[in-house]
């Protein structure tokens, strides 16, 4: 996973803590005097000038590592010299994606004569045989906080043909190791006290490049139509309830371009990377297929999906396959019923519905943080 620069912190602060750590820049390695710098923080760093002297430092006892590099042969020395040396390598996933699984992308035509992407098909394609033949190492440890998740890749077929093939490494991951999610643990450090002073939207842009990617772009007009349908709905809603609404936009979201979206932004407050801040000040929390919906179920907070006629069409699958797993309502900001106080007291009884949600993709094992987890792992069955 792509860490924040906090939860990397977090990250290296919790393994610095517990092991010898230490950050080594492979720069030097792949593009001579490429770096000079000799600290990071407050973390032992190491820049080999070239690959012998990376070499030496591998040969001095025995490493787990996190491996921040593309899949790329192009790093053909520094994994060739990992595995050489059994050095064994671990991925952390403690994030939950609200990301349809079993749907997949067409291929196109224009996918073909696009360099970047054949490169990078042909660099994995590569990767994945040199695992097999034994050059690269596979990941030893993959902790993970998705349930779901690890259920899909363990009935995919490379892993059906691991149980019959057990001395090659077909897998890319050797072992996983479910942990719990960030929002869980997070929850386990919160001492603020919960309020109700707001709607809160966990927005998914109808304009963004992943869904232009994967659907292609949307007309102008129909994003002009979907943000002025949407103004009136959180109108309709802030004064149901008599509370404000805080729109949490997404970070990568293309809003500045629609005209109408400028009433959302002039009547309500729009943020940028405060959704946890007012998630915990939610009365109800509003999203389509938002990751940070998993917040407001940790916090057990009444939530409610609205969709549209007008989004598209990878929103609306995520949308439908996300709320086939949680059973909470959904509304369609066209046309819909009246949101009453009797509607409201029905959100909150829906929360009983989460469990399993719950416990299949955010909690594995109560009141502990994912970090705990990790290290203690790495203490019993490593080091």
């Amino acid at each position: 996973m792509d860490f924040t620069l906090n939860e990397r912190e977090e990250l290296l602060n919790s393994l610095n803590k517990n092991f010898d750590l230490y950050i080594i820049n492979i720069s030097n390695i792949i593009k001579e005097n490429s770096v000079k710098l000799e600290k990071v923080d407050d973390f032992k760093y190491f820049a080999p000038k070239n690959v012998n002297e990376f070499k030496k430092f591998l040969k001095q006892g025995k490493h787990l590592a996190l491996v921040k590099l593309p899949i790329s042969i192009s790093f053909h020395k520094i994994y060739r010299c990992l595995k050489l040396n059994d050095v064994k390598l671990f991925t952390f996933s403690n994030l939950v994606f609200a990301y349809d699984f079993k749907s997949k992308k067409d291929l196109k035509f224009y996918d073909f004569l696009n360099f970047a992407k054949i490169s990078k098909k042909f660099n994995y394609f590569f990767y994945r045989l040199f695992i097999l033949l034994n050059f690269y190492p596979c990941v030893s440890f993959h902790f993970e906080s998705d349930e779901r998740r690890i259920k899909i890749l363990k009935k995919s077929l490379i892993y059906k043909l691991q149980t019959l093939f057990p001395k090659l490494q077909l897998t890319y991951y050797d072992k996983i190791i479910r942990i719990n999610s960030k929002y869980y643990s997070q929850k386990i450090d919160e001492t603020k006290k919960l309020t109700e002073d707001y709607i809160v939207v966990c927005d998914t842009p109808i304009s963004h490049p992943d869904i232009t990617t994967l659907d292609g772009k949307i007309s102008d007009d129909k994003a002009e139509r979907y943000y002025k349908r949407l103004f009136d709905f959180l109108v309709y809603i802030s004064d149901q309830f008599n509370k404000k609404i805080i729109f949490c936009a997404h970070p990568n979201g293309d809003y500045k371009t629609f005209k109408n979206f400028e009433l959302i932004n002039k009547n309500f407050k729009v943020t940028f990377y405060e959704t946890s801040v007012y998630i915990k000040k939610a009365k109800l929390v509003l999203f389509q297929t938002s990751n940070t919906i998993n917040e407001a179920i940790i916090l057990k907070k009444p939530i409610l999906q609205f969709q549209s006629n007008l989004l598209s069409n990878i929103t609306k699958t995520k949308l439908l396959d996300l709320n086939s797993e949680l059973g909470c309502s959904v509304v369609n900001i066209e046309n819909f019923k009246e949101i009453d106080l009797e509607f409201f007291n029905k959100l909150v009884k829906e929360k009983e519905n989460y469990k399993n949600y719950i416990y299949s993709r955010l909690i594995f094992d109560s009141n502990k943080k994912d970090l705990d987890q990790l290290v203690e792992y790495i203490k019993k069955n490593i080091f």
